[in-house]
């Protein structure tokens, strides 16, 4: 019964899609801005401090947080955070965040309007 219950699983796990983790990969250090200029991310190693034009919440307005990331190997980046931060919750949250290799896009979870960050020449 267990060699069963060992080939059920093996075979089971051989037909789920690659998980999605964690990659040693980084995005390079600068300040990455959209088109209006508005809003910035500011990434510093593992940190990032994203600037952005809050529209819902307790705190509306250009706000900052600053967050430790990691990039995933399906490109979307993970951010260390707590549920009681509300610039967390109310803002960041509602956004898939993806690094593309050269920019950092914001898409919409819901509507899939996406922003672009492009990397400010220094």
């Amino acid at each position: 019964m267990k060699i069963l219950c060992v080939a059920i699983v093996l075979g089971v796990a051989t037909l789920l899609p690659e998980c999605i983790h964690e990659t040693d990969q980084k995005i390079i250090d600068g300040v990455y801005r959209e088109s209006s200029k508005i809003e910035a991310l500011t990434v510093k190693g593992q940190n990032m401090t994203l600037q952005l034009n809050v529209t819902k919440g307790p705190r509306l307005g250009v706000r900052s947080g600053q967050y430790e990331y990691h990039v995933l190997t399906n490109r979307e980046l993970h951010f260390n955070a707590s549920s009681n931060d509300s610039f967390f919750v109310f803002t960041i949250l509602d956004y898939d965040w993806i690094w593309d290799g050269t920019n950092i896009v914001r898409k919409h979870g819901q509507t899939g309007e996406t922003v672009i960050f492009a990397r400010e020449i220094e």
